[in-house]
């Protein structure tokens, strides 16, 4: 095994953090796109903004959602975790598999669960869903979201021990 190997886990987290600042969604890769880490404020901002259009109703809850949408702050603590771990020689093969499913759910689900949270928050939110097929699952999430994908699928690989590279024209 290559010397570079024993770095798999710092490199793919590494390539997950940049993911975290790099555009996060659909639309141009402009100096306005919202990144991974500006989702929470976002979550929290539409909160407020939903409260607008039912003003009548006192029960209207949004913190749920924006706690929901918080929980994308676990890809870059995670990430740096597996590198300080990493350069101390002790990361773990399952706490590198368990990041790597983490990284998963929070570029998948995260937002997926804290929009239809927030949707069902509102009841006039709840009725423009309903009328437009409700929340859905889309797997656009810009190169930031891409990046963050192949991050832990490389590191899930590594941690499993199947990514391995062979020097090129090496005999036995």
């Amino acid at each position: 095994m290559p010397a570079i190997a024993r770095f798999y886990p710092a490199i793919f987290s590494a390539i997950a953090l940049l993911g975290c600042v790099l555009p996060f969604g659909t639309g141009g890769a402009g100096p306005g796109e919202a990144n991974l880490l500006d989702f929470p404020s976002a979550m929290s901002q539409l909160g407020k903004l939903s409260s607008i259009f039912n003003p009548s109703d006192s029960s209207v809850s949004t913190g749920t959602a924006s706690l929901i949408a918080s929980l994308v702050y676990i890809v870059p603590v995670l990430a740096i975790v597996i590198i300080v771990l990493n350069f101390r020689g002790t990361v773990e093969k399952t706490l590198q598999l368990f990041t790597a499913i983490a990284w998963l759910l929070a570029i998948f689900f995260v937002p997926y669960f804290a929009i239809l949270s927030l949707i069902n928050s509102n009841p006039l939110l709840r009725g423009l869903s309903d009328l437009s097929g409700g929340a859905q699952l889309q797997g656009n999430f810009g190169i930031g979201g891409w990046l963050i994908f192949m991050a832990a699928v490389g590191l899930s690989l590594a941690s499993i021990g199947i990514l391995k590279f062979e020097a090129v024209g090496k005999r036995a």
